[in-house]
């Protein structure tokens, strides 16, 4: 639909849309890709395709049965209310050139500022970091995004990071939202494939 607004010298096709423009393999009919089943007419025009998207199918059955629904349900039992985000609190102490950060409460995407700032400032004064999570009541899928945010960048600059001492409630959310890894201090050096995984969470 767009090709004639590119002005690139080369455009390069990827995927299934290689065997499209060489006329090898014929798109779904309209009412198919309106309907999201053109992976079944992928199927038709490609059987060897059925082996891949049924493993892609049984790791998204298996990742929404052990990880979106228990999410979803912790969710819906255990938002806090307005007053305990209120009393979230990030106590800062620096010893040996390192800095302790004690998450104390209920931290989620409308509180984050406070934590934001907090990591900002003991980046900037340099040497470890380690965040105390023992009196974290609660952590959202923001608050876990930031912790794998700031996970993957001390892995690429090689500073040492430990996320300690998080209750189980907290354990069994980071868990759920995939990213046990943060709970490890990063290796040095880091595997690309953890790095993007760490920054995408």
């Amino acid at each position: 639909h767009n090709r004639s607004r590119l002005h690139a010298p080369v455009l390069a096709y990827l995927g299934a849309v290689v065997n499209f423009v060489a006329g090898k393999v014929e798109r779904a009919p309209r009412w198919m890709q309106h309907a999201g089943l053109e992976w079944l007419w992928r199927i038709k025009e490609e059987p060897a395709l059925w082996r891949r998207y049924a493993k892609d199918g049984a790791t998204f059955a298996r990742l929404f049965a052990t990880r979106v629904v228990p999410y979803a349900w912790h969710v819906r039992r255990n938002t806090p209310d307005a007053t305990s985000l209120a009393a979230a609190t990030v106590d800062v102490a620096r010893h040996d050139g390192s800095t302790t950060l004690h998450l104390r409460g209920a931290w989620a995407a409308s509180n984050l500022g406070p934590l934001r700032h907090a990591l900002a400032t003991a980046w900037k004064e340099g040497g470890a970091l380690r965040l105390d999570l023992s009196g974290t009541t609660h952590l959202d899928s923001a608050a876990i995004a930031l912790l794998c945010m700031l996970w993957a960048h001390c892995a690429q600059q090689a500073r040492h990071l430990v996320i300690s001492e998080p209750r189980r409630a907290v354990q069994r959310v980071i868990r759920y939202c995939c990213a046990e890894y943060v709970l490890q201090p990063p290796p040095n050096p880091i595997p690309q494939d953890l790095l993007n995984t760490g920054t995408a969470t």
